[in-house]
């Protein structure tokens, strides 16, 4: 670099380095209380600023409570920070104890449509039966007498011109039938794509086995070509 010559980007040097010798009255020498004075303190010239309080003794945090002895957020009476005002209703709220849970989970994926994320569903046409099972590991046996459910996600075809109470099922759980009739379903939307209408059936089982044996009839009165859709099944065990 040539002297006098400046580069965008690259540190310039300043004139009192280059010049060492030479008694210069810099701005930062001036009172520093002289008002509407900009005081710039130089590269190397950190004595200059004796005249501004040490920061041991400065008081600026002196007046801000102590973090942990400010009020925790959960102590806070109401639904709003202290010192606000709403109209707003109290809210509404319980915490019961936790309930242990657990499930065996079955996606269904015999058909490649309908079924929502999975994109898969299974299928049954009018007077069709179908069987799914559920093997208990021997870590659930081992915790005893558990009160299980099965549930089931459906839903009707997407043929919308047939009326849903001409929809029906038998489901019957180890021989034992837990549900003969209709069934609180939609038909299927959107049509001929990934329904986003899927309900949950539930039924208690009473009679739960290492193997359990899941049978469903469509027992529906409606055409041949005409189905009920399954998602997905699931056992959930509770105590």
């Amino acid at each position: 670099m040539k002297p006098n010559q400046f580069y965008p980007g690259i540190m310039q040097p300043f004139p009192q380095m280059m010049q060492p010798n030479a008694n210069t009255i810099y701005p930062y020498m001036n009172n520093i209380n002289v008002p509407n004075v900009i005081q710039p303190f130089g590269v190397g010239h950190s004595g200059f600023i004796n005249n501004i309080p040490d920061i041991d003794e400065m008081e600026l945090l002196d007046n801000i409570e102590d973090i942990e002895n400010m009020e925790n957020i959960e102590e806070l009476g109401g639904i709003d920070a202290k010192g606000t005002t709403s109209n707003r209703p109290a809210a509404i709220i319980s915490d019961n104890a936790p309930v242990p849970t657990i499930s065996l989970f079955k996606e269904l994926t015999a058909y490649p449509n309908y079924g929502n994320p999975s994109g898969n569903a299974d299928i049954l046409y009018t007077g069709n039966r179908g069987v799914w099972t559920f093997q208990i590991p021997t870590i659930i046996s081992a915790l005893g007498n558990l009160r299980a459910q099965l549930v089931i996600r459906a839903a009707l075809d997407d043929h919308a011109n047939v009326p849903v109470d001409r929809y029906s099922l038998r489901i019957a759980v180890n021989g034992v039938t837990v549900h003969n009739g209709r069934v609180a379903l939609e038909h299927g939307t959107p049509a001929g794509r990934q329904f986003n209408n899927w309900r949950l059936l539930t039924f208690n089982i009473t009679n739960v086995r290492r193997n359990n044996r899941i049978v469903i009839v469509n027992t529906s009165n409606a055409g041949e070509n005409d189905w009920i859709g399954f998602d997905w099944m699931e056992m959930r065990f509770r105590q």
